[in-house]
């Protein structure tokens, strides 16, 4: 589904992805995990009225995996694949591109999201291109 860009809801955005920090996304068995994420997903949805789908292409191990850069928006069928490790960049990322953004506008605005909710976890990350990775 093509759609115009929606506009950021700075102030409420942030109250969610606080909510998800509280839940401790780097913490659990793989099911828990997943379940902080799209618990997160749904309550971002909810916050700007889309309906977009997330599907997880996530294997048990989560070791085994990682990287995150096979995730994608297909705008088409207006599902988000997290295909990979699960990181919350990610997430944040494919979101905004569901909301519309291109991909310059969902790089820049992952990482202002990440950088404020999560100061401790950006900076461990290091930068190369537009990438962020541990």
């Amino acid at each position: 589904m093509l759609r115009d860009t929606i506009p950021l809801k700075e102030k409420e955005t942030i109250k969610v992805l606080k909510r998800f920090k509280n839940t401790n996304p780097w913490f659990g068995a793989t099911r828990t995990r997943k379940a902080k994420f799209f618990y997160c997903f749904e309550k971002l949805k909810e916050l700007y009225g889309i309906d977009t789908e997330l599907i997880f292409k996530i294997p048990l191990d989560l070791k085994k995996w990682k990287s995150s850069h096979k995730s994608n928006y297909n705008s088409l069928t207006d599902v988000i694949t997290l295909d990979g490790r699960l990181s919350v960049i990610t997430l944040i990322h494919e979101f905004l591109h569901a909301l519309g953004y291109d991909e310059d506008g969902a790089v820049k605005y992952s990482i202002y999201f990440f950088k404020i909710v999560f100061p401790e976890e950006f900076g461990k990350l290091k930068s190369k291109d537009k990438f962020y990775t541990r």
